[in-house]
């Protein structure tokens, strides 16, 4: 997509820096975000335990929390954001930062 300058959303868990670093490779900083949606392993849980038929179960969290290396927040490509935000809210300060049309 970086190199036809399409734009487009990608949602993964991408814990490991390793991780990211693939998803960055060959772009430069303005054209791939970064966003980690940061939230407390209660929060989580409480949120997947509400969804029904959820593909994760809330059993699983804690590996996915044991494997986390949390995003460096000095990276020019990346930003934090709190998930005790509403999904309304978070949409919007994703669009309002981040939202690029490349040329």
């Amino acid at each position: 997509w970086c190199q036809q300058k399409v734009s487009a959303v990608l949602a993964c868990s991408a814990l490991k820096k390793f991780y990211r670093a693939i998803l960055l490779t060959n772009t430069d900083d303005k054209m791939v975000q970064i966003i980690y949606l940061k939230g407390s392993m209660q929060l989580i849980k409480d949120r997947i335990l509400r969804r029904s038929n959820h593909f994760m179960p809330s059993d699983l969290l804690q590996s996915q929390f044991d494997v986390l290396e949390e995003p460096d927040e000095n990276a020019n490509c990346i930003t934090t954001i709190s998930i005790t935000n509403d999904p309304s809210s978070i949409i919007d300060l994703i669009c309002t930062k981040h939202f690029v049309y490349i040329e």
